[in-house]
């Protein structure tokens, strides 16, 4: 359950980095775009579904805690959505790439601990097993 615990914090640390990085880029007047992508993808929209995957993360990464550990591959998904909307902000000339390779490398890493918390078990050692209990009489 600890890896659980870790990884739902890690989820949470990567929700509220994405959805306040890209909250902040939204209200500027204009997002700048320096690419031939911005004909095909229109850079506000994309900067808005970006927070928008930090918040859902975020209550993932809350519900973790309290819920069951399938939410775990949840947050591992959004992590992963997150990283491919990082690289199209990125190629899109909207963010620096110190915010870009924090935030990669944030999503990594809780994708990554997502997966390995939600495939974890937990094991009984052998002398705590119910079965093992002494037989009195």
């Amino acid at each position: 359950m600890k890896i659980a615990n870790a990884a739902a914090v890690i989820g949470l640390i990567t929700g509220l980095w994405t959805a306040w990085n890209n909250w902040v880029l939204s209200t500027f007047p204009h997002i700048p775009c320096d690419s031939n992508l911005c004909a095909t993808a229109n850079p506000f929209y994309v900067v808005i579904t970006t927070s928008l995957l930090g918040v859902v993360l975020i209550i993932s990464s809350v519900t973790t805690f309290v819920g069951p550990k399938v939410v775990l591959y949840l947050s591992a998904i959004l992590s992963i959505l997150i990283a491919v909307t990082s690289v199209l902000i990125f190629e899109l000339g909207i963010i620096n790439s110190t915010y870009f390779l924090a935030t990669l490398a944030l999503s990594i890493i809780s994708a990554f601990s997502s997966i390995l918390a939600a495939r974890s078990k937990v094991r009984l050692p052998t002398g705590s097993h119910p079965m093992d209990l002494p037989v009195f009489g």
